[in-house]
């Protein structure tokens, strides 16, 4: 064998030996599963970008829908352990959104958004969803101005995540009383509660949604689930009618958000 043959046969097994470690790195990574703290990160970050991208388009409609879809992944992940709260990707999300606000009313060329009820109805809420974190934004953005925060923050598990105690006593350990004692029939009168309240003044959509979510994991039957879903989608043609003026149709991004969570 020459010596250039034996040159290739050599490389050769170095990368059958070497090559594939870093596939299997990422076949591993992908097979890890994620803790709460990191799917929280996720779904807050892609709401993130969306509204990012919706206020560079002046899209008040979809910035509007991302801010109902971020405040049900904020109620979503509140209280289940593990997760730091509030996020500080739920923070710089709500930065955005209020950036957008203060974009579109000091623009000339979008007086006749700035002055829709849609556009209204998002400042309110806004307003609201920040009310418990004035002073933390307040700070959150003078960091961002004085460069101590340098754009969008990374998945930090010392900063995004608690550790979850090891040991715990017998009580702890028990699974809520809520989970034992929920039967399906209690599920149906849920159903039939949420279902009477749909339209009225004072319904809360992203409580319901939230609380939907938790029935569906433990409805049993096909029948209960398939009840569920179709409460879902009442609440969101219920969430459009509402709208002032309502719109013709869904737009498709949003239909997509609350269509894929009924899988």
């Amino acid at each position: 064998m020459s010596e250039e043959e034996e040159g290739e046969d050599d490389g050769k097994s170095w990368f059958m030996s070497h090559g594939g470690e870093d596939e299997d790195e990422e076949e591993e990574e992908e097979r890890r599963v994620k803790t709460q703290a990191e799917k929280c990160y996720d779904e807050l970050d892609h709401l993130y970008e969306q509204i990012s991208q919706h206020a560079f388009e002046i899209n008040c409609q979809y910035v509007f829908n991302d801010f109902e879809a971020l405040q049900k992944v904020y109620a979503k992940y509140d209280g289940v352990p593990g997760v730091v709260y509030p996020p500080k990707m739920y923070l710089f999300a709500l930065i955005e959104v209020g950036n957008f606000i203060a974009d579109t009313e000091s623009d000339p060329e979008s007086k006749r958004i700035a002055s829709s009820g849609l556009f209204q109805k998002l400042k309110q809420r806004f307003n609201k969803a920040c009310s418990p974190f004035t002073d933390q934004l307040k700070q959150y953005r003078e960091d961002i101005e004085n460069k101590k925060e340098e754009g969008k923050p990374q998945y930090d598990p010392a900063t995004c995540s608690v550790p979850t105690q090891v040991e715990s006593t017998e009580e702890e350990q028990k699974e809520p009383a809520e989970k034992k004692i929920l039967t399906q029939e209690d599920i149906g009168k849920e159903l039939d509660e949420i279902s009477k309240e749909i339209g009225k003044k004072e319904f809360n959509m992203i409580d319901s949604a939230t609380r939907l979510s938790y029935l569906a994991e433990n409805a049993q039957t096909p029948q209960l689930k398939l009840l569920i879903y179709v409460m879902r989608l009442r609440l969101l043609i219920s969430h459009f009618r509402s709208m002032v003026p309502p719109p013709q149709f869904i737009p498709g991004i949003f239909w997509k958000q609350q269509v894929s969570t009924l899988e």
